[in-house]
């Protein structure tokens, strides 16, 4: 093999690795000027799921409120028509209201099923019957 054809071989091996990084610099132009400088609708909504799911107490905090929505705006275990823009939702489908009692609480409550429907933990762990 001459060494010409060992620079070239050399030149083609490296190249790719140049115009990966190129490349990514252009998508992102390219997305970024698509996007138009304001967030759609989507990126707001990850956003927003991000910065709940970043945080224990966060999620605890959406899951309480979550409960509270449900017997505000539920009836028989749905969601009625919501103001816009979620009504195009709304119109469109049925919607569960959340449960009263969040999955973290059940699971706190009866050890992940092990303890009755009706015990509640005391402040050491032990279980005590509601009756």
């Amino acid at each position: 093999m001459s060494s010409s054809t060992r620079e070239l071989l050399r030149e083609v091996h490296v190249a790719p690795s140049i115009l990966s990084a190129d490349f990514g610099r252009l998508r992102e132009q390219v997305v970024d000027s698509h996007r138009g400088g304001v967030p759609g609708a989507l990126q707001a909504a990850m956003t927003g799921a991000s910065w709940t799911l970043g945080r224990d107490s966060r999620l605890a905090l959406m899951q309480t409120y979550a409960g509270l929505a449900g017997r505000v705006f539920g009836r028989r275990g749905l969601i009625g028509r919501l103001p816009a823009p979620l009504s195009r939702w709304t119109d469109a489908r049925d919607l569960p209201a959340p449960p009263r009692e969040s999955f973290r609480r059940w699971w706190a409550r009866t050890d992940g099923g092990r303890r009755g429907a009706g015990s509640q933990p005391d402040s050491t762990g032990n279980e005590r019957s509601e009756k």
